[in-house]
């Protein structure tokens, strides 16, 4: 080999472009029906190169995507982009030798508080299926002054799913509804439409996930009726099926 061919050969490969590692993601309280149905969307999915489960005990796995992410130390967080936590309704059944534990509204900002500190710059707060789905369930996870906090620790893109204030009947309020919408962002006040059924964990999951591929950073809530549209739009099928337990 000539040293001129060499020389085009290295230059050659100098330039061709590095192949991007997929981001890692974090999802913690997937004790519910929702959050484990959100678990197994996101290690099948293909946007993610390993998703750190929050566990309280050793918690066996057949996805080489699935890394235990021991919860109670102080050992800090694995980098990951994208930070899920899911909240868990207080009546879900948790059995007490449960690897994954349920994630209590008082333990949402300790856990975004961690997640930030390892460099997590997108938040998805979830809440219970059925305060999703049922106008009777309480909105909110956090008071006025956690979200003030949630909003100063940082994180690029901030999305909740859950019913707004409005969903339930009440009065317009906080800190968080009134910056998102000073800012001009998707907070919606749509109350649930009698129109929607019951859908299965796994196809709001899926919604889900297609709603955090297409948030804008700043902070966007959106509610049943936004998942309802994306299930319409992505699954028309779903619609017909009744929800599974």
């Amino acid at each position: 080999m000539s040293p001129s061919t060499l020389e085009a050969g290295l230059a050659g490969a100098l330039q061709t472009p590095a192949v991007a590692r997929l981001p890692d993601a974090i999802l913690i309280g997937a004790a519910g029906s929702l959050g484990e149905a959100l678990m197994n969307r996101l290690l099948a999915s293909p946007d993610y190169a390993r998703i750190h489960v929050g566990v309280d005990r050793p918690m066996p796995s057949t996805s080489e995507r699935f890394a235990a992410l021991p919860l109670g130390s102080d050992a800090p967080w694995p980098a990951a982009r994208d930070v899920f936590l899911c909240e868990t309704p207080p009546e879900a059944p948790v059995r007490d030798d449960a690897p994954i534990r349920p994630l209590a509204p008082s333990g949402l900002l300790a856990a975004a508080r961690s997640a930030r500190a390892a460099g997590s710059s997108r938040l998805v707060l979830v809440a219970p299926l059925g305060a999703l789905l049922q106008l009777s369930s309480a909105a909110r996870t956090l008071g006025q002054a956690e979200e003030v906090e949630l909003l100063e620790l940082g994180f690029e893109t901030v999305l909740i799913v859950r019913p707004t204030r409005q969903d339930v009947g009440g009065a317009a309020g906080g800190v968080l509804h009134g910056l998102v919408r000073a800012a001009g962002r998707a907070l919606l006040h749509i109350m649930l439409p009698a129109a929607v059924q019951p859908m299965r964990a796994s196809t709001v999951a899926a919604a889900i996930l297609i709603a955090v591929a297409r948030t804008p950073p700043g902070v966007t809530v959106i509610s049943a009726r936004e998942i309802t549209a994306i299930v319409a739009e992505t699954d028309p099928s779903a619609g017909a099926r009744r929800r599974r337990w």
